[in-house]
């Protein structure tokens, strides 16, 4: 069986219509339906049934169209390759909260086993909205959402959500601060206490920075911004400057999220404590979002997805 076969197979399928698939592939309609009928013959099954709406794939249609796309993703993911004499670019975006996290580890690997791809990396506030948004171009991204979240950009079409780790929001502090008496902390509890934040940006000054780190955290954890002011929301250049503050400062704290925390020298060292917040909606997870069709076209894609998802593995069994 010839791939162009598999090519008028699937525009029928898609279209409805030898009619319509003609004029798409730029072929005559006699040669479409030779070429459904031979490959009918060859399979011993119908492929086709016609009625007022036009082509309708039988039951065993179905199942063939399903594996017929694969086919034709990967073999047109190939041929890309073998064709472009240009190195191919990955986009990988992550949460602005956990830049350094899995996909920095495993740059250094993965180039070495693709030298002829690109992996550009970069934080984002929502990095899931940069895959959903960017089709024209293989990307992915770390996510950190609330269990089921039903934005948009987690269920577009052709997009696909894994769930990497399961965790919670916590108030990080270090050990010798009143806040670690609770087992659980309400916001209310975090009322005097100081918030260092990231501020991700050098470019605005400090007042700016300062509510738009507040305006973010609204976003992020909604409940906490009642309890406290922007007074109280320390900007800093960095998570590393976030986390050396929180960790030297018992009325300084900051908001993380476990167990992706354990990352951090000063919390795996077991100086500082995590306190899961009272509230059940700082509940949520870590995910990995990526294109289903670079998936199954673009090998060195599928292998940076199944590193993430390895490398994700082996952080939570450490």
């Amino acid at each position: 069986m010839k791939i162009s076969s598999l090519n008028y197979f699937v525009a029928i399928a898609e279209t409805g219509s030898i009619n319509k698939a003609a004029k798409k592939l730029f072929v005559a309609q006699p040669s479409l339906t030779k070429s459904i009928k031979l490959m009918e013959n060859e399979l011993g099954v119908i492929l086709f049934e016609r009625n007022k709406s036009g082509m309708q794939l039988t039951p065993e249609g179905e199942k063939i169209y399903k594996e017929a796309r694969i086919i034709l993703d990967y073999y047109n993911g190939w041929k890309k390759l073998a064709n472009d004499n240009e190195s191919t670019t990955i986009y990988a975006y992550s949460h602005i909260s956990l830049v350094g996290f899995l996909i920095p580890k495993l740059h250094i690997p993965f180039q070495r086993n693709h030298s002829n791809v690109l992996l550009k990396y970069q934080g984002d506030a929502a990095p899931e909205k940069q895959v959903s948004l960017n089709t024209a171009h293989p990307s992915l991204a770390i996510c950190l959402n609330r269990k089921d979240d039903d934005d948009p950009a987690f269920n577009a079409k052709g997009i696909k959500k894994i769930t990497l780790m399961e965790g919670y929001y916590g108030c990080l502090v270090k050990n010798e601060s009143p806040l670690t008496k609770y087992k659980t902390v309400n916001f209310s509890d975090l009322k005097g206490y100081c918030l260092a934040y990231p501020s991700h940006s050098s470019k605005l000054d400090e007042e700016v920075s300062e509510v738009r780190a507040y305006s973010m955290l609204s976003g992020f954890v909604p409940e906490l911004v009642k309890e406290i002011t922007v007074n109280n929301v320390i900007t800093v250049d960095s998570v590393q400057t976030v986390i050396k503050m929180a960790s030297e400062q018992p009325d300084v704290f900051a908001v993380s999220f476990y167990p992706a925390n354990k990352r951090y020298t000063e919390v795996e060292g077991g100086g500082m404590t995590c306190i899961p917040f009272d509230d059940p909606a700082t509940k949520g997870e870590i995910s990995l979002v990526y294109s289903e069709k670079y998936f199954k076209s673009l090998p060195a894609y599928r292998d940076l997805v199944e590193m993430i998802k390895a490398e994700a593995e082996s952080f939570l069994t450490k």
